[in-house]
């Protein structure tokens, strides 16, 4: 599907110097890391860990600690649900495969629910250097769902 995509837009501005092509494509980067309101972000791979080179201001109004060189295992770590939060990301590297996942953090004693997609970055060898992630943010769903369900048990209560 990506490689469609590029295809299509190469085919929009075949005369177009390749600097311009990259000047594009350097603005739409920049338009999507400042405008999207879903997290996403870039981590390099290191050991068994993963450092985060770049996220975008919605990643860091969900977590203000996701900067340049924080530690993905860190910060999982200090929110209390490393395991379920890294797997993706160990998966993504075990099977070099994109993968699509439920993600349920709790920051600031807040719970979200995110629809999480991890894809590997491969380099000239084929080796993953790097995971590219986005994250679509549910929470909004979440809170509503809370109270039916509490509404539903309390309506089963009284019959």
């Amino acid at each position: 599907m990506v490689k469609q995509h590029l295809t299509i837009i190469q085919e929009l501005t075949p005369m177009e110097p390749l600097f311009q092509q990259t000047e594009q494509l350097q603005h739409f980067f920049e338009q999507l890391y400042e405008k999207s309101l879903n997290p996403f972000w870039i981590a390099e791979v290191v050991d068994n860990d993963f450092i985060i080179i770049i996220a975008n201001p919605a990643a860091q109004r969900v977590e203000p600690r996701q900067v340049a060189g924080a530690s993905i295992r860190q910060l999982a770590e200090s929110i209390g649900n490393a395991d379920e939060l890294l797997a993706g990301y160990y998966q993504a590297v075990k099977t070099g495969e994109s993968l699509q996942f439920e993600q349920r953090p709790w920051v600031n004693g807040k719970e979200y629910l995110f629809r999480t997609l991890i894809a590997p970055i491969k380099n000239a060898a084929g080796e993953i250097t790097h995971i590219w992630g986005s994250a679509h943010n549910l929470t909004d769903f979440l809170d509503p769902q809370k109270e039916l369900l509490a509404m539903n048990k309390l309506l089963d209560e009284k019959v």
